[in-house]
């Protein structure tokens, strides 16, 4: 990270673990307060590698990563914007099925951490506890699409494309 004075750089987010800094077109540095927590995202991030939902790491090293700046819009409000379909459905339930493969223990997505690209494919930015906790269960998700009107829509989906996560789900 030499030559690189975050003061300069204009502030894209922040969280419970740090901050995050738009670097250029195509990358972001994201500082975090405790090297352990920046260990664990970068150790998701080799687990995900090749994978097109997550973003690329260029450089990771104690406590900050330079990695791909995801441009779009947070897929809440790309919804709120857009309305919901079964492209998009889709692209969450196989996303669901990368966590399964990839052996998550948390199989849940949080949907303020998921954007939506400019080619509309989906993305999620902040994965580094999805190898430490437990959720089986895509409640979350779930829960979001119902606050946003769409939970009985994505359900009949389920039903209709991906009938194993509809009966796990709706018991």
């Amino acid at each position: 990270m030499e030559n690189i004075n975050i003061n300069k750089l204009p502030l894209i987010g922040k969280g419970t673990h740090g901050r995050v800094y738009r670097l250029d077109k195509n990358r972001c540095l994201k500082v975090c307060k405790k090297t352990k927590d920046m260990q664990m995202e970068y150790e998701v991030l080799k687990h995900v590698k090749g994978y097109s939902q997550f973003p690329r790491v260029y450089e990771c090293k104690a406590n900050y990563m330079i990695r791909e700046y995801v441009d779009g819009p947070n897929i809440k409000v790309y919804i709120k914007q857009n309305g919901f379909n079964n492209s998009l459905a889709r692209q969450l339930t196989e996303l669901i099925r990368v966590f399964i493969k990839l052996k998550f223990t948390r199989i849940d997505i949080r949907m303020g951490e998921l954007f939506v690209t400019s080619d509309h494919k989906l993305k999620i930015i902040d994965t580094t506890r999805y190898l430490d906790k437990k959720a089986p269960y895509p409640f979350k998700m779930l829960k979001v699409l119902k606050g946003l009107g769409y939970y009985k829509q994505y359900i009949k989906f389920l039903k209709e494309n991906y009938p194993d996560f509809y009966r796990a789900w709706t018991k």
